[in-house]
């Protein structure tokens, strides 16, 4: 596989990740319009159900596994920890706290901090937490077989103890755990060549492993702030879906042509974290907008305009954020200096 260097940017990861972007986007405004009452909620929960059923299992996963595969893990400890306070924690803080002022009309910004609390966002809690992990076993343990399978084991064992009400779970340690097994995957597909032929094979077997899943009305796993429909038995298929899902992404990012299309969806990929954080705080504010019963679409049509609009829109605001952040002295606030 392409030898990764620490200043070098892999193209096909950006549009990996815009793509990735994308698809937390369709997810995220179904929720959003109901919580904003836009009265078409019911039918563009319909469409957005077809829609992201055919990528739940693998869309947040894949952001981990694409982490681990463009990390090192090498550094020192206090390179580690400054890099991490650098790249996630100042950036998620300053992004939120301009939101809360700009989107919520000067909501309290300090708000922002309570995304590290144990209740905080569960992605970006478990992004730093399970990153943490990886890096205390890869420094400690030489071993890739015996770390996966650590994190393979304390992810059952959160699974089993959690299906079974036997602990809480504060600062999502679901999540953290699986988050590391994915990040410990990623890192370890650094050394296994991933041509079109395996990513053809991998795909192949995620399409095929879903259709059979929708066909037979059988659930499938949701990584999101609920790890959903995933027990402890299933651990397994649901990371072949994630990896076999992730390795879809990765095959359409890699071959398709350098186009309008693909410059945005690297673009945003690039700047993935900026729309992530962003994202639902744009949804929210165009939704309040279109909602409290002033909109009423009951056809199906209509309701599909009103999903692209509200997509559209999302993606505007955010390209602007992004083009704010990205400026002389907004770099700055993501930790750039």
């Amino acid at each position: 596989m392409e030898e990764l260097r620490k200043t070098e940017r892999l193209p096909f990861v950006d549009v990996a990740k815009g793509i990735l972007t994308i698809l937390v986007i369709i997810y995220h405004i179904p929720p959003s319009m109901t919580l904003n009452t836009v009265n078409c909620n019911s039918i563009i929960g319909d469409i957005s159900y077809n829609t992201r059923i055919w990528f739940d299992a693998f869309f947040m996963p894949a952001f981990f596994i694409i982490n681990g595969y463009c990390s090192h893990f090498n550094e020192t400890a206090k390179l580690f920890v400054i890099k991490t306070i650098k790249t996630i924690v100042i950036p998620v803080i300053t992004i939120v706290m301009l939101c809360k002022i700009v989107f919520t009309f000067g909501a309290n910004p300090l708000g922002a901090l309570g995304l590290f609390k144990p209740s905080g966002n569960w992605f970006i809690l478990s992004f730093v937490i399970a990153r943490c992990f990886v890096y205390i076993l890869k420094r400690n343990i030489p071993s890739r077989n015996v770390i996966f399978g650590i994190f393979l084991v304390l992810t059952s064992l959160a699974l089993c103890f959690s299906d079974n009400q036997l602990y809480p779970n504060p600062y999502y340690w679901k999540q953290d755990f699986a988050g590391s097994l994915f990040i410990w995957i990623g890192y370890c597909l650094k050394s296994v060549v991933l041509n079109n032929r395996r990513l053809i094979i991998l795909s192949l077997f995620y399409l095929f492993s879903m259709l059979f899943l929708i066909t037979n009305s059988l659930h499938h796993p949701v990584m999101v702030i609920k790890l959903s429909a995933i027990g402890v038995w299933e651990i397994v298929p649901f990371v072949l879906l994630a990896v076999s899902g992730t390795a879809f992404v990765i095959l359409v990012a890699k071959n398709v042509k350098d186009n309008f299309i693909s410059r945005h969806l690297k673009f945003i990929g690039k700047y993935s974290l900026i729309y992530y954080m962003t994202q639902w705080f744009v949804m929210e504010f165009t939704m309040s907008k279109m909602g409290g019963g002033h909109i009423n679409v009951t056809e199906k049509q209509g309701s599909l305009v009103m999903f692209v609009l509200a997509f559209v829109l999302t993606l505007f605001i955010c390209y602007l954020m992004v083009r704010l952040f990205t400026t002389k002295y907004g770099r700055y606030l993501l930790g750039k200096f």
